[in-house]
């Protein structure tokens, strides 16, 4: 089970449970999904000891936190996209090793495949599968592929 799965599934059996989530991902759709999930906090696995007891006492003090590292990014990228200076199109982002799974996928490996090409664990490759669908709201590989071709992560020949 991953992190996003297990914050959603604590949330709704222990609702009084504060969540504070260690990751080392900083992609908004991942912090997005945390809080949207039930989680309290948010914090990058290289941030600072000092950093850590303040989350921990923010969480439990019943407030929201968001590492410092995640919060500069998601500000700047609310101020270039309130600017208009944001050069990418509207679609989803995406992060690299989930375009290197679908590159894989197109090139029709298997999960296992994937996972050995990539030194990966299996679980690891049908998490990002599953990630992948659910952010792209896609339900078929299909589906998948052709949102890969249309942004241009992968060619067909």
């Amino acid at each position: 089970m991953n992190g996003l799965d297990a914050t959603k599934i604590i949330a709704e059996k222990l609702p009084n449970t504060k969540i504070l989530a260690l990751t080392q991902h900083e992609e908004k759709e991942y912090v997005n999904q945390i809080f949207n999930n039930g989680g309290s906090g948010y914090l990058l696995k290289n941030s600072k000891k000092e950093e850590f007891v303040n989350a921990i006492e923010s969480v439990m003090s019943g407030n929201n936190y968001l590492s410092k590292q995640v919060s500069d990014l998601m500000l700047k990228d609310l101020l270039n996209n309130k600017e208009g200076n944001s050069t990418e199109d509207l679609s989803i982002k995406l992060t690299p090793r989930e375009k290197e799974i679908i590159k894989n996928i197109a090139e029709d490996l298997n999960n296992q495949e994937i996972a050995d090409k990539l030194f990966i664990s299996l679980r690891t490759v049908e998490t990002h599968r599953r990630n992948l669908m659910q952010k792209l709201k896609v339900k078929s590989v299909v589906s998948l592929l052709k949102y890969a071709a249309k942004h241009n992560i992968i060619e067909f020949d």
